[in-house]
């Protein structure tokens, strides 16, 4: 678990990182539409990932210089991925609740990192399907080239 001094609790945000504000760019799409970004760069999406959603989605590029997000993960689930989420849960039964992480899937959730977005990634943001929380999918592309960073 990362420890307590790099979180500011009361924000479920890490300290010295702007809150999780996302865009001021940000269209809203229905799941069946995912195929048809508004963006001129557009974002690929694939089945898993359009069935990992429940209802609107909102799609985005990140406009603050840094955001902080988190990560919870163990297991066969590395701490680098494309999923983040924009709060803090007590434990790992907390986070596979809200983020409805099926256990075929191997991450039993019992780490958290911090993940530093930097303002150009772009994103999808919206309910998690079957769970209680908001999940954030980060463009692979963006995560491999380093605009996203874990700690």
């Amino acid at each position: 678990m990362v420890s307590d001094n790099l979180f500011n609790p009361s924000s479920n945000n890490p300290k010295g990182f702007t809150s999780t504000s996302y865009s001021a760019i940000t269209s809203f799409i229905k799941i069946d539409d995912l195929n048809k970004t508004l963006f001129d760069c557009p974002i690929f999406w694939d089945n898993d990932l359009i069935n990992s959603f429940d209802g609107l989605l909102s799609v985005g590029i990140f406009n603050e210089n840094k955001s902080g997000f988190a990560r919870s993960f163990g297991g066969t689930a590395n701490k680098e991925s494309c999923w983040i989420h924009n709060r803090l849960f007590d434990d790992s039964i907390e986070a596979k609740n809200h983020l409805n992480l099926d256990d075929k899937w191997g991450n039993t959730a019992e780490e958290l990192t911090i993940v530093l977005i930097k303002k150009g990634a772009r994103y999808i943001k919206g309910e998690t399907k079957g769970g209680r929380g908001e999940q954030i999918y980060i463009h692979s592309d963006d995560v491999n080239s380093g605009i996203v960073i874990f700690y």
